[in-house]
């Protein structure tokens, strides 16, 4: 893990254009080489958060998919600001298109593949609490995770 400094985070904040954001505060930033940055801050000592960080948690889900065989974030790197006590989580952009624009947009047909998808996730023992049209992506007739 690399550690940065508070006017290091402050230059990747504004040096990336924001995807998401999250009580006006960024919270996932697009690169210009098809990487995502995914920031995590501190949630306070009276968070599970404290004791094994979400960002950590991201990247050990992020490889196990991959173990399991499953199209998910493939992680690049992780710094950390002590300043501001935030994670960033580098990991390559899953080139493809968002589920719920695809739905949006009339391809109701997807529903049968999405229900397979999650079928075969249960299968391989893969509890996923928070799955929404907006957390996968649809490449090549595959698919794939990405808030993990």
């Amino acid at each position: 893990m690399e550690m940065i400094t508070e006017l290091d985070f402050k230059k990747i904040i504004s040096n990336y254009s924001v995807i998401k954001q999250q009580l006006n505060l960024p919270k996932v930033l697009n690169t210009d080489c098809n990487k995502i940055i995914k920031i995590f801050y501190a949630k306070g000592k009276c968070s599970s958060d404290y004791f094994k960080p979400y960002a950590l948690r991201f990247c050990k889900n992020a490889n196990t998919l991959k173990n399991l065989g499953v199209m998910a974030p493939q992680i690049i790197k992780i710094q950390y600001c002590v300043e501001r006590q935030v994670y960033l989580v580098y990991y390559e952009k899953i080139i493809g298109k968002d589920l719920e624009v695809l739905v949006q947009s009339g391809q109701k047909d997807l529903f049968e593949k999405l229900a397979t998808f999650l079928a075969s996730l249960h299968e391989k023992g893969i509890n996923f609490r928070s799955i929404h049209l907006g957390n996968l992506i649809y490449q090549n007739e595959e698919m794939a995770l990405i808030d993990i």
